[in-house]
């Protein structure tokens, strides 16, 4: 596999492995496990390992799939499916030989069998799944109908009934309670009773983070609080998600702030870029270089860096000379500015690229797993 595609895959989804507490690894072309310690605790004898989710991990042994548990024993083993997605909510999707997919537990016992003309089946959050399949869609066109082979989404819960029909163009995962969806080229929100919280009419939404969701209506960007009520209507040309109590913003002249909680702007633009604010403070981007502020809008870290990132466990990435490295709180540098590539630290890991090898290092900058030679 691609280390940089492996790289990203595992970013994005580190901080489910956290539960585990065990992150894979690839070595000399094969990947294992290190544990936070960054022990090596399960051999790398596989050609693929996804991050743990719930103490269970879908690997790839002869390049076929199969599930095993932290003690890296095989509960679902190869040559069963063609497919194993990620375990989530007591099951994880598989699919056959013969094209049909199910959702099994960890015995192998097949609790949902889907119909043949399912093609996707994603994994349960919330205790509902996004299912869809594909079907004729027929436009009539320069005065004549035009078929397009198209996809629809719609709604399982874990009794394998369909709870929506298969009426959107897209679907996504249940994300702190709330699902977005496309229907006719528009987003829409739904609650867990799939209740619609906003209605089909908007150009974009926002996941929902701390009880609200962003806005687009006709490039116009404002934020709902999902409890039912505008916090701001859509007034700016950007605001970014809510973080930390804060919502980043950009004005008519392309200059960017902050909001807080009940949409007022409390750090007004008047930078060229900024990233959300985490443990209370905010990378922001002023004459070409990169500091941090507080909540007051405040400097806290001078504006010396190339890059920089979000705080994560009281360290954030930094770049100097196009190599990444890790500052404090106080804006002292305890990792140096050597690697490649970063992703944020998690339960005292994080990943690092380093001359094109991917690898972890601990907040005092150790490399891991620190293998025999």
């Amino acid at each position: 596999m691609n280390k940089l595609i492996f790289f990203v895959l595992t970013l994005l989804v580190m901080i489910e492995a956290a539960e585990a507490q065990l992150y894979p690894i690839e070595i000399k072309g094969k990947f294992g496990y290190v544990n936070n310690n960054g022990e090596l605790v399960i051999q790398p004898i596989y050609d693929l390992a996804m991050p743990f989710n719930s103490g269970y991990a879908v690997v790839a042994l002869g390049l076929q799939p199969c599930l095993i548990n932290i003690n890296n024993k095989r509960l679902i083993d190869t040559g069963l499916y063609t497919q194993i997605t990620e375990y989530s909510e007591g099951l994880c999707m598989v699919e056959d030989f013969k094209r049909r997919k199910h959702y099994v537990d960890t015995n192998n016992q097949k609790i949902i069998s889907l119909p043949i003309e399912i093609y996707e089946a994603r994994p349960f959050h919330s205790g509902i799944a996004v299912v869809s399949k594909q079907t004729i869609y027929t436009e009539k066109k320069y005065g004549r109908d035009i078929s397009t082979l198209v996809y629809r989404f719609a709604y399982i819960n874990m009794n394998g009934d369909t709870l929506s029909g298969f009426d959107f163009e897209d679907c996504g995962d249940f994300y702190n309670g709330f699902s977005r969806a496309i229907k006719g080229n528009k987003f829409g929100l739904f609650n867990t009773s799939l209740k619609e919280v906003l209605p089909f009419q908007y150009n974009q939404l926002s996941q929902v983070n701390e009880g609200k969701v962003i806005v687009n209506e006709q490039n116009k960007f404002g934020i709902y609080a999902v409890t039912g009520k505008w916090v701001l209507k859509p007034t700016y040309p950007l605001i970014y998600d809510f973080n930390d109590g804060m919502a980043g913003f950009m004005n008519d002249k392309n200059l960017y702030g902050y909001l807080n909680e009940d949409g007022a702007v409390v750090i007004k633009p008047i930078y060229l870029n900024i990233r959300p604010f985490s443990e209370g403070k905010a990378a922001v981007f002023a004459d070409g270089k990169w500091g941090f502020i507080n909540k007051q809008g405040a400097w806290v870290i001078r504006n010396v860096y190339d890059n920089a990132r979000m705080f994560n466990e009281d360290l954030s990435a930094v770049m100097y000379k196009r190599k990444w490295g890790f500052i404090n709180e106080e804006g002292k540098l305890v990792i140096a500015c050597d690697f490649d590539a970063v992703g944020d630290f998690n339960n005292g890991l994080a990943l690092v690229e380093l001359n094109e090898v991917v690898v972890y290092i601990t907040k005092r900058g150790v490399v891991v797993p620190q293998l025999k030679k």
